[in-house]
């Protein structure tokens, strides 16, 4: 069974034969609230899907427990991962992700991300330069 509990035969192979079964949940993600999609797991999940038509597994991020649909929103959220590929990685899996979650409120704002347009980029910039306007006209009037 892989996890190193003593069963009995027959248990071990009900057990054997329902993980043969590869068991998921298919709900249709629009009738899914916000609390429900957030812990939808982002592994071993037939409707996360990656180039190949397969569900992720990715080993690294589950052993960094980040394994939800919260998690990755929580990583979006966050500050810009230095590594490329950890960013490269955030892009795949939210590619992946089907039409209705991407309305739950993901309130992207990081430049990195890919739905970063550079409109929003210019409004940085506007603000930036507003900023820098505003720190030196007490300059001027003194």
């Amino acid at each position: 069974m892989g996890i190193g509990v003593k069963a009995p035969p027959r248990v071990r192979k009900y057990v054997k034969s329902y993980q043969q079964l590869q068991p998921h949940r298919l709900i249709q993600p629009d009738s899914l609230g916000f609390h429900a999609t957030m812990s939808v797991p982002l592994f071993f999940n037939r409707q996360l899907r990656d180039a190949d038509n397969l569900p992720f597994a990715w080993e690294d991020w589950a052993r960094q427990d980040l394994v939800r649909i919260s998690d990755l929103r929580s990583l979006v959220h966050g500050p810009a991962p230095h590594d490329a590929s950890f960013r490269q990685r955030i892009q795949t899996l939210l590619g992946a992700l089907r039409v209705p979650w991407h309305r739950m409120g993901w309130g992207i704002t990081r430049p990195w991300h890919p739905r970063s347009g550079a409109s929003q980029q210019q409004q940085q910039q506007q603000q930036q330069q507003q900023q820098q306007d505003q720190d030196s006209q007490p300059q001027q009037q003194e």
